[in-house]
């Protein structure tokens, strides 16, 4: 019978291996590579208000521009990732990626830019710590930015290491996130918008501090409108968003207790964050300012002095009830030895250039003044912001400005705590007027015509509205109340002088017509309850506040210089160095920042003339490393399926049937050389196949292996895919 070499052996499933192996594959794009049909798409999202915009009925504010390359709707693309991303941006179940709420800050400023990465470069997703962008704008922009492992992408040239502590921080009041409640990101902002100021702060139950960590609604606000921010030096831009206070009717009121509610007397001090401002205690109160004109004052900034809320038993009811109580504290530059508060800051304009800040804190009997002046314009942007910093160390109270030392003092010992709220802006707001009865009390005639001195240490009273007529000077004396029960109203050119210790109390408005004005001398006051009409607002100083900070300890020089830093490269006033976030698994890359050199143009990844940028990442790639043991026992394929060997010859006349080719037919070995077993067969190929004998590998060896008929060959086959 013909010999039929057998060339099929079995491989068992033990012999099979397959292990997965991530790979990191080094990718780039930059301006000049860039091309819509590489697959990567960079795009442009601005916010143009929190009410989508009325397409086809005739909404005559719709002006929404377009990415020129995609053809997409800007503010459709802001809402597109601020609802993947950034709405809620801690909840797993409403965020797409980086909820690691330690590690990760998101946050989505009214304009950014977004570089998506395609699949086939991105593969699974990008690895972590990969991502470096390189910034070359217009001028003197440059910088480097890299991810973290957490999402953030860090902006290289803003010194994080100076920063001051975060997890000491007591209260951080931001107005970054605000133009989310407004039409085109700025305005003002009504009692009935969708959302509170949010405060963020360190406190009972738990002890997250980071900003969207724990949050609790500003008790109470009132007509504050939201401005650009803190202009930045070096380059003159606005940066951020801040709080303007725009007349005596503007204050912001957080409250000592939680939602404003008194405690009971045995939990008043213990844990409330607005009580650690004593003798003993070291802390930190930092904030921007800007002043509005440079009308004299005293005005007041930031006070826990004025209104505070308790529980009190109505009788008839039977039921207890909340009430505020207000009373009116000394201005910041007179004498507070009668009055207990932790810490009151104001300031004083003196002329057109200087300004003078104060820091008040009593124990009720003896009290720290600390001041200082800085030349603070209203014309120059770029100069009009100051950095007022309060910092006790070791009972030792200083008074920093623009990161200047300029007066330092010791808080005077016993309690200084008291149960006020905090108020930003006017104190004038919490004055309830509530002009005495007439009787008793010597009227003034109405309207005045003439030039009138009113009688001095005398209560004057206006039973109705008070008219002063055109260029006529009413003066009211030292040690004499003017109480008018209505508006009092300065025709053109009409004058109301109130000299040192005299008070003049309106119910309603005070209206200054043409060149009507108000002089305050000295200390003396003007309190009113309504806004101010016509050409001006003496009462009130306008100012904004931007990035109010408490801290539980006393920051450090480097922390001081930090929080003062308003560089346009190096700006670290936001205390972050995080200019976006890269998104792994999404494979999107967003820039977005308050900084204006992180939007500069149409956005990073459409750069000006001048600029350019260049991202770098690794995209992560699975491949399969496969491998397969192939067992040949001994006595198993080692016959050669070479044709050679098996092949006879046709037969000859001479020599007709050599002794081996006796019987043999087509298939038998003809060669004696292999029927001794002296030309064993050569292993060159190794083939795979499956149980239908189909062929799925091949593997070819680097040189030839003889096959032993005396051992057992095993032969490893590795390839990856």
């Amino acid at each position: 019978m013909a010999t039929r070499p057998y060339i099929y052996h079995p491989v068992k499933s033990r012999d099979i291996h397959q292990r997965p192996v991530k790979t990191y594959k080094h990718y780039g794009i930059s301006n000049e590579s860039f091309a819509t049909s590489s697959g990567y798409t960079r795009y442009d999202a601005i916010f143009l208000g929190r009410k989508y915009p009325e397409v086809n009925v005739g909404d005559p504010t719709y002006n929404y521009t377009v990415n020129s390359e995609t053809k997409t709707n800007k503010h459709v693309a802001w809402h597109g990732i601020d609802h993947r991303y950034y709405d809620r941006p801690f909840d797993p179940t409403k965020t797409q990626e980086l909820y690691d709420i330690e590690n990760t800050e998101k946050f989505l400023w009214y304009s950014a830019s977004i570089m998506s990465i395609p699949y086939f470069e991105m593969g699974e997703g990008i690895k972590k710590e990969s991502v470096s962008l390189t910034i070359t704008g217009p001028g003197d922009i440059n910088y480097i930015a890299k991810d973290d492992g957490h999402g953030n992408l860090r902006d290289h040239q803003i010194d994080s290491s100076s920063f001051a502590s975060s997890s000491r921080s007591l209260l951080h009041l931001s107005f970054n996130d605000e133009y989310r409640q407004l039409r085109f990101s700025q305005g003002k902002l009504e009692e009935a918008a969708v959302d509170r100021f949010k405060y963020y702060f360190k406190g009972a139950p738990t002890n997250l501090n980071h900003y969207q960590k724990q949050t609790n609604s500003v008790y109470d606000f009132n007509n504050i409108q939201i401005v650009n921010g803190v202009r930045t030096t070096g380059i003159d831009q606005p940066s951020g968003l801040a709080a303007r206070f725009i007349d005596s009717s503007s204050f912001i009121r957080i409250a000592h207790y939680e939602n404003g509610i008194p405690t009971d007397p045995d939990r008043r001090s213990n844990g409330n964050l607005f009580d650690r401002f004593g003798f003993c205690d070291d802390y930190t109160i930092a904030f921007w300012i800007k002043k509005g004109s440079n009308d004299t004052g005293p005005y007041s900034i930031l006070s826990k002095s004025t209104i505070k809320r308790e529980r009190v038993y109505n009788t008839a009811t039977d039921l207890f009830e909340l009430r505020d109580v207000v009373y009116e504290a000394p201005a910041i530059n007179q004498n507070f030895d009668k009055y207990k508060t932790p810490f009151s800051i104001g300031m004083v304009c003196d002329g057109s250039t200087n300004t003078a800040y104060h820091f008040q804190a009593s124990n009720g009997s003896k009290s720290l003044h600390l001041s200082g002046s800085t030349i603070t314009t209203t014309g120059n942007v770029n100069t009009s912001w100051d950095h007022i910093l309060i910092r006790n160390s070791n009972s030792l109270a200083e008074l920093y400005i623009n990161g200047t030392l300029v007066d330092s003092g010791s808080l005077p010992k016993g309690n200084l705590s008291n149960q006020y709220d905090i108020v930003l802006g006017s104190l004038a707001a919490f004055t309830t007027l509530v002009p005495p009865s007439p009787s008793g009390l010597s009227n003034v005639p109405n309207p005045i015509s003439t030039d009138l001195t009113l009688p001095s240490n005398v209560t004057r009273y206006s039973n109705t509205n008070l008219v002063i007529n055109n260029g006529i000077t009413l003066t009211v004396p030292t040690n004499t109340v003017l109480i008018i029960n209505g508006d009092l109203q300065l025709q053109d050119a009409a004058n109301i002088i109130v000299e040192p210790d005299a008070q003049v109390f309106v119910a309603a408005n005070l209206i200054l017509n043409g060149t009507a004005d108000v002089t305050l001398q000295g200390n003396a006051e003007l309190i009113f309850d309504s806004r101010v009409s016509g050409d001006g607002d003496i009462y009130h100083n306008p100012f904004d506040i931007a990035e109010l900070r408490m801290y539980d300890y006393a920051v450090s020089t480097k922390a001081i210089n930090s929080l003062t830093n308003r560089h346009f490269l190096s700006a670290s006033l936001y205390q972050s160095s995080v200019m976006g976030n890269v998104f792994y698994n999404q494979g999107s890359v967003v820039v977005t920042s308050p900084l204006k050199k992180h939007t500069t143009g149409s956005g990073v990844f459409f750069p000006e003339e001048t600029g350019s940028f260049k991202l770098n990442y690794r995209g992560i790639h699975t491949i399969y490393e496969n491998e397969v043991m192939v067992r040949v026992p001994a006595g198993k394929l080692n016959v050669t399926t070479n044709p050679t060997a098996t092949f006879r010859k046709t037969t000859k006349d001479t020599n007709p049937c050599l002794p081996n080719e006796i019987l043999s037919v087509p298939g038998n070995h003809i060669k004696s050389m292999f029927i001794s077993g002296t030309a064993n067969p050569y292993v060159t190929t190794i083939g795979l196949y499956d149980r239908y004998r189909q062929l799925l590998a091949v593997g070819k060896m680097s040189q030839a292996v003889q096959k032993r008929p005396d051992i057992d060959t095993n032969i490893i086959l590795r390839w990856d895919y």
